[in-house]
Protein backbone atom coordinates (compact mmCIF):
# COMPACT_ATOMS: atom_id res chain seq x y z
CA UNK A 1 0.00 0.00 0.00
CA UNK A 2 1.33 3.39 -0.64
CA UNK A 3 2.01 6.19 2.00
CA UNK A 4 -0.73 9.06 1.53
CA UNK A 5 1.39 10.93 0.69
CA UNK A 6 2.49 9.70 -2.60
CA UNK A 7 0.06 10.33 -5.72
CA UNK A 8 0.46 9.15 -9.19
CA UNK A 9 0.38 12.35 -11.70
CA UNK A 10 -2.68 13.51 -12.43
CA UNK A 11 -3.23 14.33 -16.24
CA UNK A 12 -2.69 17.85 -17.32
CA UNK A 13 -5.85 19.65 -17.47
CA UNK A 14 -6.64 22.69 -20.17
CA UNK A 15 -5.55 26.24 -19.30
CA UNK A 16 -8.74 27.71 -20.53
CA UNK A 17 -10.75 29.60 -17.56
CA UNK A 18 -12.70 27.38 -16.16
CA UNK A 19 -12.20 24.30 -17.93
CA UNK A 20 -11.26 20.91 -16.13
CA UNK A 21 -10.82 18.85 -19.32
CA UNK A 22 -8.08 17.08 -19.95
CA UNK A 23 -4.75 18.55 -22.17
CA UNK A 24 -4.93 17.28 -25.26
CA UNK A 25 -2.94 19.77 -27.74
CA UNK A 26 -0.49 21.86 -26.17
CA UNK A 27 -2.11 23.38 -22.81
CA UNK A 28 -5.28 23.08 -24.19
CA UNK A 29 -8.36 20.65 -24.68
CA UNK A 30 -9.76 19.85 -27.72
CA UNK A 31 -12.50 22.20 -27.20
CA UNK A 32 -10.67 25.07 -26.01
CA UNK A 33 -7.39 24.35 -28.99
CA UNK A 34 -8.81 25.97 -31.70
CA UNK A 35 -10.71 28.89 -29.59
CA UNK A 36 -7.00 29.47 -28.08
CA UNK A 37 -5.60 29.74 -31.59
CA UNK A 38 -7.60 32.24 -32.76
CA UNK A 39 -7.20 34.54 -30.05
CA UNK A 40 -3.96 34.14 -30.30
CA UNK A 41 -3.27 34.95 -33.88
CA UNK A 42 -5.94 38.08 -33.46
CA UNK A 43 -3.20 39.09 -30.23
CA UNK A 44 0.17 38.74 -33.29
CA UNK A 45 -2.65 40.39 -35.76
CA UNK A 46 -0.88 43.69 -35.33
CA UNK A 47 3.19 41.94 -35.03
CA UNK A 48 2.11 39.78 -38.09
CA UNK A 49 1.27 42.97 -40.33
CA UNK A 50 5.32 44.32 -39.48
CA UNK A 51 6.30 41.40 -39.98
CA UNK A 52 4.75 41.22 -43.49
CA UNK A 53 6.16 44.19 -44.03
CA UNK A 54 9.59 43.88 -43.03
CA UNK A 55 9.25 41.08 -45.28
CA UNK A 56 7.69 42.70 -48.73
CA UNK A 57 10.79 44.99 -48.45
CA UNK A 58 12.37 42.56 -50.00
CA UNK A 59 10.47 41.11 -52.46
CA UNK A 60 9.23 41.73 -56.13
CA UNK A 61 6.15 41.12 -57.48
CA UNK A 62 5.97 39.45 -61.11
CA UNK A 63 2.28 39.90 -62.47
CA UNK A 64 3.00 37.36 -65.52
CA UNK A 65 2.46 34.32 -62.88
CA UNK A 66 1.68 36.17 -59.65
CA UNK A 67 5.01 34.76 -58.28
CA UNK A 68 6.18 37.13 -55.01
CA UNK A 69 10.24 36.74 -55.46
CA UNK A 70 11.52 37.15 -52.17
CA UNK A 71 15.42 39.70 -53.85
CA UNK A 72 17.44 38.27 -50.36
CA UNK A 73 19.86 35.98 -51.01
CA UNK A 74 18.74 32.36 -51.04
CA UNK A 75 20.03 29.05 -49.05
CA UNK A 76 21.99 26.49 -50.51
CA UNK A 77 19.21 24.95 -50.97
CA UNK A 78 17.14 27.62 -52.86
CA UNK A 79 14.64 28.84 -50.17
CA UNK A 80 15.13 32.75 -48.73
CA UNK A 81 15.65 32.42 -44.92
CA UNK A 82 14.76 35.50 -42.49
CA UNK A 83 15.00 36.13 -39.08
CA UNK A 84 11.61 37.03 -37.23
CA UNK A 85 11.98 37.00 -32.94
CA UNK A 86 15.21 35.54 -33.70
CA UNK A 87 14.32 32.26 -35.02
CA UNK A 88 15.72 31.97 -38.66
CA UNK A 89 13.12 30.84 -41.09
CA UNK A 90 12.16 30.30 -44.39
CA UNK A 91 10.56 33.37 -45.59
CA UNK A 92 7.97 31.59 -47.63
CA UNK A 93 6.99 29.98 -44.29
CA UNK A 94 6.65 33.32 -42.49
CA UNK A 95 4.71 34.61 -45.14
CA UNK A 96 2.26 31.72 -45.34
CA UNK A 97 1.92 31.39 -41.40
CA UNK A 98 1.09 34.70 -41.37
CA UNK A 99 -1.56 35.09 -43.89
CA UNK A 100 -3.30 31.68 -43.20
CA UNK A 101 -2.30 30.09 -39.90
CA UNK A 102 0.19 28.00 -38.35
CA UNK A 103 0.92 24.44 -40.44
CA UNK A 104 0.24 21.85 -38.57
CA UNK A 105 3.27 19.33 -36.83
CA UNK A 106 3.97 16.86 -39.50
CA UNK A 107 3.05 18.69 -42.82
CA UNK A 108 5.07 20.35 -44.87
CA UNK A 109 4.61 23.72 -47.68
CA UNK A 110 4.87 22.93 -51.11
CA UNK A 111 5.28 25.91 -53.99
CA UNK A 112 2.62 24.62 -56.73
CA UNK A 113 4.27 27.32 -58.98
CA UNK A 114 7.50 25.34 -58.42
CA UNK A 115 9.45 28.45 -57.85
CA UNK A 116 11.53 28.26 -54.46
CA UNK A 117 11.65 32.02 -53.77
CA UNK A 118 8.15 32.48 -54.29
CA UNK A 119 6.97 33.94 -50.90
CA UNK A 120 2.76 34.38 -52.34
CA UNK A 121 0.68 32.50 -50.21
CA UNK A 122 -1.55 31.31 -52.85
CA UNK A 123 1.17 29.62 -54.57
CA UNK A 124 2.06 27.71 -51.55
CA UNK A 125 -0.16 24.89 -50.18
CA UNK A 126 -0.14 22.45 -47.01
CA UNK A 127 0.78 18.16 -47.58
CA UNK A 128 2.32 15.88 -46.32
CA UNK A 129 5.80 14.31 -46.58
CA UNK A 130 5.14 11.67 -48.81
CA UNK A 131 2.01 14.03 -50.94
CA UNK A 132 5.30 16.40 -51.54
CA UNK A 133 7.57 13.72 -52.35
CA UNK A 134 4.89 12.64 -54.89
CA UNK A 135 4.64 15.60 -56.52
CA UNK A 136 8.54 16.72 -56.94
CA UNK A 137 9.07 13.01 -58.65
CA UNK A 138 5.84 14.13 -60.75
CA UNK A 139 7.79 17.34 -61.92
CA UNK A 140 11.07 15.40 -62.71
CA UNK A 141 8.81 13.18 -64.64
CA UNK A 142 9.45 9.90 -62.88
Amino acid sequence: MLPTDIQPIASPKCEFDLCDDTVVKGRYCKKHFNIAKAQLKADQAQDNLKILEKIYTHVTVKSVKGCHIWQGQPNEKGYGRSTVNGVRMYVHRIVYERTRGVVDFGKMLHHKCGNRLCVNPEHIEVVSHLEHGKKHLSWRGK
